[in-house]
C-alpha cells in the first residue's frame, strides 16, 4: 500500500513538472504565394550555463522528495495514531481474557486431598438417589409395615439438597407420554398394591432409575462449564476440551441412573426383610458406581496443559527462577 501510495505521488509530480514546459509544434507554416523576404541573419542563443541547469534539477528533485516525504509520515503518523486509540481497548480486552483464565484455572486446579469429582457433589448425589431407590423397594416389598407419609416428612431435610433432575430417553417416553390407544381408566392405578409375591417380585424386576436428581452443587458446577463455554474472550480450543470435559460429567450423572438400575435387581436378595433394609449400608452402591464411571481426570489434565501453553507458564516462571 505505502509503494503504491509513492509511486502515485512521483507520476503527479512528474506531470505537474511535464506541464510546465511548452509542447512542442509540429505544424508546418502553410505556404503563401507571396515572395519570402530575404532571409535576415539572427544571431544564436545564448548557451544556459551549467550551474543553472544543475540548480533546476536540485529544485525539482527537492520538491519531489519533499512531497514524498510528506506523504510517509502523515502515513506512519495515522498508523501510531490508530495504535494509540485501540490501545485501551486491548489492554481491557486482554485484563478481562486473563481474569477468565484465572476462573478456569481455579476451576479445574487439581489439590493433593479432593478431586473434580467432588466439585460436581457425585458422592451426594449416588446416595440421595440410592435413598429414593431403596425407598422405592421398601415402600413396593413392605407397604403394609410402612406409613409413606411418615417416610416422606422423614426424607424432606435430606430431599431439601436436590434442586433438579435429569431424565433418561426412554423413561420419558414410558411414563410421561400415553400411548393414544390406551384410555386413561385402563391406566394402573398408583395406589393400588398387589400382595401376591410372585407379582411383587415380577413388577419389581422392571423397576428403571430413570430420574437421577441432582444437588444445587452439582447444578452450580454445571452453570460454570456452561458460561466457560459462551466465554468470546477464550480460544475455540479450549472450549473444545471444556465441552469434551461437560460430556463425560453429563455422561457420568446417567450412569448414577444405570447403576441404580442394576443394583434394584439385587435387592431382593440382599434386604430380605424390612430390618435388614434399615441397616442397609451405602458404601457398597457407591463403589459400584465408582466402578463404572469415567474418570475426568485426564479431560481434566488436557485443559490445565492447554493453558500452560497458551500462557507459557513454565517459560515466564523459568525467566523469574
Amino acid at each position: 500500500m505505502i509503494l503504491r501510495l509513492l509511486l502515485a505521488i512521483l507520476w503527479l509530480s512528474a506531470s505537474a513538472f511535464a506541464q510546465t514546459s511548452p509542447p512542442p509544434t509540429n505544424e508546418t507554416p502553410a505556404p503563401s504565394s507571396a515572395p519570402s523576404p530575404s532571409p535576415v541573419l539572427s544571431p544564436s542563443p545564448t548557451p544556459t550555463p551549467l550551474f543553472l541547469t544543475i540548480i533546476s534539477v536540485a529544485k525539482d528533485t527537492t520538491s519531489t522528495l519533499f512531497f514524498i516525504l510528506t506523504a510517509v509520515l502523515a502515513l506512519l503518523t495515522y498508523l501510531q495514531a490508530r495504535r494509540t486509540i485501540f490501545t485501551p481497548f486491548r489492554t481491557e480486552a486482554f485484563k478481562l481474557q486473563l481474569k477468565a483464565f484465572e476462573d478456569i484455572l481455579v476451576f479445574f486446579e487439581k489439590h493433593p486431598t479432593t478431586s473434580i469429582d467432588e466439585e460436581f457433589d457425585f458422592e451426594t448425589i449416588v446416595n440421595l438417589n440410592a435413598v429414593k431407590l431403596l425407598d422405592s423397594y421398601m415402600l413396593h416389598f413392605f407397604h403394609s409395615e410402612v406409613d409413606p407419609e411418615a417416610l416422606r416428612k422423614n426424607r424432606e431435610p435430606l430431599f431439601s439438597k436436590l434442586v433438579g433432575a435429569a431424565i433418561t430417553h426412554d423413561y420419558a417416553e414410558k411414563h410421561f407420554a400415553m400411548p393414544q390407544h390406551v384410555r386413561p381408566e385402563q391406566q394402573e392405578k398408583s395406589d393400588e398394591h398387589p400382595t401376591n409375591p410372585a407379582i411383587i417380585l415380577a413388577k419389581w424386576s422392571e423397576y428403571k432409575h430413570g430420574i437421577i436428581d441432582y444437588s444445587k452443587r452439582f447444578n452450580e458446577a454445571s452453570e460454570r462449564l456452561r458460561r466457560f463455554k459462551v466465554s468470546p474472550l477464550l480460544p475455540r480450543k479450549l472450549k473444545d476440551r471444556i465441552d469434551d470435559f461437560e460430556k463425560i460429567v453429563t455422561k457420568n450423572l446417567f450412569t448414577v441412573g444405570e447403576v441404580l438400575t442394576d443394583i434394584a435387581k439385587e435387592l431382593p436378595e440382599k434386604y430380605p426383610t424390612l430390618d435388614s433394609l434399615k441397616r442397609a449400608n451405602l458404601s457398597w452402591i457407591w463403589n459400584s458406581y465408582n466402578d463404572k464411571r469415567e474418570p475426568l481426570a485426564e479431560t481434566q489434565d488436557a485443559i490445565l496443559l492447554f493453558l500452560n501453553d497458551y500462557l507459557q507458564i513454565d517459560r515466564l516462571l523459568s525467566k523469574k527462577a
